[in-house]
């Protein structure tokens, strides 16, 4: 394990003991991405959080961690993640009271970032993709956005998302969680001056194919790149953004939190004793 400075680490070959994909929507990479806890051979009492790829026993390449609390249990730690990834994303964003977000997809990482920009007193919407999903069940992303626009068709936000985009107040800020381009579109296409779109996906280059100049044609537009950093100046900063959502849910500012992210996709335990039954 190689310490770098302020506990931040470098995780090559860590085992991850608990992982959650933040879930691309119809994508087709074998390894989905997404936030892990892992913990170094010779000191398992000590956890670290990253982003990376999720079906891995151990975290593969440089890639640098933060110290998580461990007394926590695995599922909070976990949130603890993802609402931190939230916390930069919303910051990178620069997104302030009034603002509106429009964030597309329903998984762990969009509800992640909805939650923060409600608790950061902006207005919300959402873009989904069309499901099967039972109305007597409202689902963990419908239950915290002002607005939900489920997407089938370009035509399909003709009246519901442009009436909302008309409403707002302040600066329009756009969040692509879903790693779709058909929402990336729906986003781009109606962007306007001064608006700010954000592509948070560490993988967007095997994820999503999208000439993107092609539609943000207005000089005042900023497309902005969000993945987890790789040099130590960022990840002091995600370090400082952990203790942000750490004290956020510790007085319970962020409520239903855990219940939504987990909710939306299941989490995946690598336990010491589950590898020595498989091991037998």
């Amino acid at each position: 394990m190689t310490t770098l400075t302020h506990d931040i680490v470098d995780c090559r070959g860590f085992k991850i003991i608990a992982s959650l994909p933040w879930d691309l929507e119809g994508s087709t990479l074998d390894s989905p991405w997404g936030f892990l806890i892992c913990t170094p051979a010779e000191d398992q009492t000590r956890t670290y959080g990253t982003l990376g790829e999720t079906k891995l026993e151990q975290v593969s390449g440089h890639c640098l961690g933060i110290p998580l609390d461990n007394t926590a249990t695995q599922k909070n730690r976990l949130a603890h993640l993802a609402l931190t990834c939230a916390l930069s994303i919303i910051d990178s964003a620069r997104l302030e009271l009034g603002d509106t977000a429009v964030v597309a997809g329903r998984n762990p990482l969009a509800y992640s970032i909805l939650t923060a920009a409600k608790r950061q007193g902006a207005k919300t919407a959402c873009l989904v993709h069309k499901t099967n999903t039972q109305r007597d069940k409202v689902p963990p992303v419908e239950a915290v956005a002002d607005a939900v626009f489920e997407f089938q068709d370009i035509a399909a936000f003709e009246k519901g998302l442009d009436a909302f985009a008309a409403s707002a107040l302040g600066k329009t800020v756009h969040i692509d969680a879903a790693g779709q381009p058909d929402l990336v579109y729906a986003m781009a296409s109606r962007l306007k001056r001064f608006a700010i779109l954000v592509l948070c996906r560490q993988d967007a280059k095997a994820a999503l194919q999208l000439d993107i100049r092609r539609y943000v044609h207005i000089p005042s537009v900023e497309v902005c790149y969000w993945a987890m950093p790789e040099d130590l100046e960022g990840t002091l900063t995600m370090a400082r953004y952990y203790r942000q959502a750490a004290n956020l849910i510790q007085w319970q500012r962020v409520p239903r939190l855990l219940d939504g992210i987990i909710g939306i996709g299941p989490t995946k335990l690598y336990e010491a004793q589950r590898d020595r039954l498989d091991a037998r």
